[in-house]
């Protein structure tokens, strides 16, 4: 169960996954059946925060949750106090 504190915020998140974008600050909450991928990019930023350094693809179709996910492992990233950025490409304006 998703232990949402004040009824305003849960008409935030359902607003938002209605709107079919990412519920923010509760995106960590909505998250299931990721447990192993969260564990390896924890390890991941352990390993690069030791100097090391890795890359990582994420591939999924649309409405997959590539960006429910990634806002999860921004949070992740921030609390382990690494520097975040955001970039969205979209095909008509950046084409392979």
């Amino acid at each position: 169960m998703v232990d949402i504190e004040k009824p305003f915020e849960a008409e935030q998140v359902l607003g938002s996954l209605r709107q079919g974008t990412v519920p923010k600050k509760h995106a960590s909450k909505l998250i299931i059946g990721r447990t192993f991928w969260l564990d390896a990019l924890r390890e991941d930023m352990d390993f690069v925060a030791s100097g090391a350094s890795k890359i990582r693809f994420l591939s999924a179709p649309y409405g997959g949750g590539k960006s429910h996910f990634l806002s999860v492992i921004e949070k992740i990233a921030i609390e382990k106090n690494f520097l975040v950025a955001n970039v969205e490409l979209h095909s008509r304006e950046a084409p392979l």
